[in-house]
């Protein structure tokens, strides 16, 4: 595969930039930062142009906070020129990094995510006898970023576009890890372990395989066959992504198993616990909105059908 050239410049030009903007304040038009920005927008746009072009931007400034789903997660969030320039990027690199995909990859995809997922999940689990299910251990605070940059010169050929990959990737201070949050840190993350899927679909030529991030589920025939595939597969991540797969779920593909927030048994799925809980108490918190009358009963429709599709549109669509 060629590496791409002829980016570079096309990230800076004005169009772009303007177009970066549009996207990285849809839903945020009314915030200060944003006013402020757009207040005076020609000539902040000029002068982020001036500075990507002269090898001048920088990325830093980041902010940080943490979130419990379940888990504790720290989450960075760019100020928003920051994120402007990360959708501008993306507006010129985005089908570099979409050719790298397999078609089997979910995450961050147009045209893909959890609902195109689980379909496939169940068509495959119900054409197989075993499944293992595999995520990366602390997958983004694990990337390493020599690495990363290493696979990023394989498929980019400017000098002056890895530059700005590179500032990007050094930006959160870190020798591991990428800032959870940020438009080029799914880009980079997905990236990153599309190595794996070309492994284990073009090497091990696995022909059932879904992977959602680093959410993975592979299915076979035998046990045997199965175990193969795990064990080259770590060695592969270990030796290749220098990372670690936690625990590996394995068993018979007549048992559930839980996978992007369903339990999936044989053909069936529903909403699992977790997800089961969240939507009682969204539904009770519109039921007390609606009592109260801080919500009307139109935008309590709304919101509650919004919320159904989310959880149970994959249930009523695919089994």
């Amino acid at each position: 595969m060629k590496r791409a050239k002829n980016l570079f410049h096309k990230i800076y030009e004005f169009d772009n930039l303007l177009l970066a903007f549009y996207k990285a304040s849809k839903g945020k038009r009314n915030l200060k930062n944003v006013l402020l920005f757009e207040e005076n927008i020609d000539n902040n746009l000029f002068r982020i142009q001036r500075l990507i072009k002269s090898d001048s931007y920088e990325f830093n400034e980041y902010k940080f906070f943490k979130i419990y789903d379940p888990k504790e997660r720290i989450i960075s969030v760019a100020p928003f020129e920051i994120r402007l320039v990360h959708h501008a990027i993306m507006n010129v690199c985005h089908e570099v990094f979409e050719k790298q995909q397999i078609f089997h990859s979910y995450a961050t995809r147009i045209g893909k995510g959890t609902h195109l997922a689980i379909k496939n999940t169940v068509k495959y689990n119900v054409a197989n006898n075993w499944f293992l299910k595999l995520d990366v251990k602390k997958f983004f605070d694990t990337i390493d970023n020599d690495k990363l940059k290493q696979l990023l010169a394989k498929r980019f050929k400017e000098k002056q576009l890895l530059a700005l990959f590179y500032k990007i990737i050094d930006g959160f201070g870190e020798e591991k890890g990428l800032p959870i949050g940020n438009l080029t840190s799914q880009y980079f993350a997905n990236f990153y372990l599309s190595y794996l899927d070309r492994y284990a679909k073009e090497q091990l030529k696995i022909k059932h395989y879904i992977r959602y991030m680093d959410d993975i589920v592979v299915w076979g025939k035998t046990k045997k066959e199965i175990w193969f595939y795990y064990s080259n597969m770590r060695c592969f991540l270990e030796g290749f992504l220098l990372q670690t797969f936690k625990k590996p779920v394995f068993n018979k593909t007549l048992f559930p198993f839980n996978y992007l927030g369903y339990s999936i048994h044989g053909s069936d799925i529903c909403p699992n616990k977790r997800n089961r809980e969240k939507f009682s108490k969204v539904k009770a918190a519109l039921e007390r909105q609606l009592i109260s009358e801080q919500i009307s009963e139109m935008k309590a429709c709304i919101k509650y059908w919004s919320m159904h599709q989310h959880y149970f549109y994959k249930i009523n669509t695919y089994v």
